[in-house]
C-alpha cells in the first residue's frame, strides 16, 4: 500500500504539471521525451542473469503497451480535455485491472467487482461537475480510455511476470521495460514529425520534462509495479482511483480550478473506505495470481 500510496501522490502532481507546462509541445514528443530522461537511470541497473531472450522480449513488449501506447494516448488527451476532465477520465483503470486479470486466470469474482465499482462511484462523486458532458468529448474520451486499458494491461502484466520470477529484482529489470515504451514512443514521434518541436522548448517546460520524467515515470512507477505484487488484484483495481481525489486537490492548489468540497470530502471518503474494506478482509485470498 505504501508504494501505491506514494505513486498516487506524485502523479496527483502531474496532471496540473502537464497541462500548465507542457499542453504546448507536441504530445507524441513528451510522451518519448519523458522516458528519455528517465531511461539512463535504469540503464544502469539492468542485470540480464535468469533472463533469456524471450522473457527479455515480454518485458519490451509490456514497456511498449504500458509506457508507450499508454503514454502516447493520454498525452494526447490533453490536447482535447482540461485537467480535471482527464482525471475524471480515469475512472475506468480498475474496471480494465479486474477485466483483463479475470479474463488471464480464466474466473471472475462478482465481490471485487462491486467494491472497485463503489470505489468509482466515490471518485466520481468527488469530480462531477453540472455541464460535464463526456460524449461531446469524444475525441479525448477515446483516447484516456485506451490509454486506461494500455495501464491496466501493464499492470497486469507485470505483476504475473513478478510473482513467476520472485528472485528478480524490480530495478534490475525496470531499464527493459522503460526501453520498450522508448521504442514506441520514438517511432510515434517520428509517425507525426514531432522531432521539430525540440527547440521551442523553453527552461520552465524543460524543468517540467525533468519532473514528469526522473519522478512520474521513474521513480513513481517503479513504486507502483513494486506494490502492484504486494497487495490483492482487487486492491490494486480500487488504488488506480486513489490518485484521483489527489489530483483534484492538485488542481485546486496548482491551476486554481474549482471544488466542490461537499462532494470532494464524501466521495473521497467513500473511495478510502473500499481500501480499507479490502485491507481489512481476506476478500482478495485465493486472487494472488
Amino acid at each position: 500500500m505504501l508504494f501505491l500510496l506514494v505513486a498516487s501522490c506524485i502523479w496527483a502532481c502531474s496532471f496540473s504539471i502537464i497541462k500548465g507546462n507542457l499542453t504546448g509541445i507536441d504530445p507524441a514528443l513528451v510522451a518519448f521525451l519523458r522516458l528519455l530522461i528517465t531511461f539512463p537511470i535504469f540503464l544502469a541497473m539492468i542485470r540480464c542473469r535468469g533472463l533469456n531472450c524471450r522473457k527479455i522480449f515480454y518485458l519490451l513488449t509490456l514497456g511498449g503497451i504500458q509506457y508507450g501506447f499508454m503514454f502516447s494516448f493520454y498525452l494526447l488527451t490533453y490536447q482535447y480535455l482540461e485537467a480535471h476532465q482527464i482525471v475524471l477520465l480515469d475512472l475506468t483503470t480498475p474496471i480494465y485491472v479486474l477485466i483483463l486479470h479475470n479474463l488471464w486466470n480464466k474466473k471472475f469474482s462478482w465481490v471485487p467487482f462491486w467494491l472497485v465499482l463503489v470505489s468509482i462511484i466515490g471518485a466520481g462523486i468527488a469530480l462531477y461537475k453540472p455541464g460535464l458532458s463526456l460524449p461531446i468529448m469524444s475525441k479525448g474520451f477515446v483516447c484516456m480510455q485506451l490509454a486506461n486499458a494500455c495501464f491496466a494491461c501493464g499492470q497486469v502484466m507485470y505483476r504475473r511476470f513478478a510473482l513467476q520470477h520472485p528472485h528478480i529484482h524490480h530495478h534490475q529489470i525496470f531499464g527493459f521495460i522503460l526501453l520498450g515504451g522508448l521504442v514506441v514512443t520514438a517511432l510515434n514521434a517520428t509517425l507525426h514529425n514531432s522531432w521539430g518541436h525540440l527547440s521551442s522548448i523553453s527552461t520552465a517546460q524543460i524543468y517540467a520534462l525533468l519532473y514528469v520524467g526522473i519522478v512520474a515515470s521513474g521513480l513513481a512507477f517503479l513504486c507502483w509495479n513494486k506494490g502492484s505484487i504486494q497487495c490483492k488484484p482487487v486492491t490494486l483495481a480500487v488504488c488506480n482511483n486513489l490518485k484521483i481525489p489527489l489530483g483534484v486537490l492538485a488542481a485546486y492548489l496548482f491551476l486554481g480550478e474549482k471544488i466542490m468540497w461537499g462532494r470532494f470530502c464524501i466521495g473521497g471518503s467513500l473511495l478510502l473506505s473500499t481500501i480499507v474494506i479490502v485491507e481489512l478482509t481476506q476478500l482478495g485470498k485465493g486472487q494472488e495470481n
